[in-house]
């Protein structure tokens, strides 16, 4: 049975690496339309087209879809790879496997965003023109706005908040949230360890 295990967690190791190449190459112009990428697009299309129907994981014009395809293959590599090392399936370790690889997905997008939010502060500080009227910020604007005056709306009262200031206030939401979530994820962590079955 481990033996089998073992292989389950291989196949879906192997899978998940065609996957990111795949997703990789999407991202590379002339690619696309190579034997490999249609081998590629034959083979991973299926699986990460479950995933584009989920509109909150699209945020302005980026798509973040396939992060949650990978964390699936991750989860799923790290069952099978937990039950070929312990011989069997335990609820706590498949409990603990998807809390740790959701609180990644998420950590991952909301570090993508603090990143970008981060860089877009600097340049506001820093710049003499702000960035203004350049395409590339005015595209990372367009962006973050939605999840900017979010954060804001929430602690302004409808009162107004210059965009500097919005941004100053999603950093330090941002970096509270992946504190608190580290922190209640390791915990979560721990008491699924804890399930005797």
């Amino acid at each position: 049975m481990t033996y089998i295990f073992r292989t389950l967690a291989a196949l879906v190791n192997i899978y998940m690496l065609l996957c990111f190449i795949r997703i990789l190459l999407t991202w590379i112009p002339g690619f696309a339309y190579s034997p490999f990428a249609r081998f590629l697009s034959s083979l991973c299309d299926p699986f990460l087209r479950m995933f584009s129907g989920i509109r909150w994981l699209h945020i302005a014009n980026i798509d973040f879809t396939p992060i949650l395809a990978l964390g699936v293959l991750t989860a799923l590599a790290s069952i099978f790879g937990n039950a070929a090392s312990f011989g069997y399936f335990s609820f706590g370790g498949i409990l603990a496997v998807i809390i740790s690889v959701g609180w990644s997905l998420i950590s991952s997008v909301f570090g993508f965003l603090l990143i970008f939010i981060v860089i877009r502060l600097l340049v506001l500080i820093f710049s003499r023109n702000n960035g203004n009227g350049s395409f590339i910020w005015n595209q990372i604007d367009y962006t973050l706005n939605p999840v900017v005056s979010r954060i804001a709306g929430f602690f302004s009262n409808g009162r107004p908040i210059s965009y500097r200031n919005s941004l100053i206030l999603a950093v330090i939401m941002l970096v509270l949230f992946q504190i608190a979530g580290k922190f209640l994820t390791s915990s979560l962590i721990y008491l699924c360890s804890r399930i005797p079955f």
